[in-house]
């Protein structure tokens, strides 16, 4: 998570903590709003790359498995 360059987003548990971390921290009066509207928007946009990486993975690893099986026909 977070280091002394910043955080680490390997997953979407990640994000996810993240997001939680700045609720407290707005709730809190720790950062403004702006920083935490800044914070949650370019989070969202991180979710959506992760999400959308994750399916490509996903939609190559079924082309393979399609390509082997019509090789074997």
């Amino acid at each position: 998570m977070a280091n002394k360059r910043g955080y680490r987003f390997n997953s979407i548990g990640d994000v996810s903590h993240c997001l939680k971390r700045t609720i407290n921290e707005l709730k809190r009066g720790d950062i403004q709003i702006g920083e935490a509207r800044a914070r949650g928007y370019l989070l969202n946009i991180l979710l959506d790359a992760m999400k959308i990486t994750e399916l490509e993975q996903k939609l190559i690893a079924l082309e393979k498995g399609f390509e082997a099986k019509l090789q074997n026909i």
